[in-house]
């Protein structure tokens, strides 16, 4: 598998999607934060937080992830004819719990979307 992302990419992610949950509350850290490939042979970023608790108990276990994500890359040319690569990545950041009775489910807690843009000289983040 070809990586569509960069190491340091990856971290500025990884440090967005953990500053987020912060403001939302969620001190759980990411433990695994990876670009991955699926059946299919797209790539897509995917990551998991430490297991957590909440005061009063409500589940047996809750976990932030991404329920879905998507990154592709296309090639562009500047106006001085140079040649560049544009990586768009979009993550569905997620809340998984498991159910004392069994079972599991949850629901979406924000999206992350940017692209990345490396002329060769430099790499640009835009987050939204």
């Amino acid at each position: 598998m070809k990586n569509l992302t960069t190491e340091d990419q990856r971290k500025a992610v990884q440090e967005l999607i953990q500053t987020e949950l912060l403001k939302r509350g969620f001190t759980a850290a990411i433990k695994r934060f990876e670009e991955t490939e699926n059946r299919s042979g797209s790539n897509y970023l995917s990551f998991a937080t430490e297991k957590f608790q909440t005061t009063p108990v409500i589940f047996k276990e809750i976990q932030v992830d991404n329920f879905s994500s998507s990154l592709s890359q296309e090639e562009k040319t500047n106006d001085a004819g140079t040649k560049f690569i544009v990586t768009k990545f979009w993550i569905s950041v997620h809340v998984s719990y498991r159910h004392f009775g069994g079972g599991t489910n949850g629901c979406e807690l924000f999206q992350i979307s940017g692209k990345f843009y490396d002329d060769n000289d430099h790499t640009h983040y835009t987050i939204k």
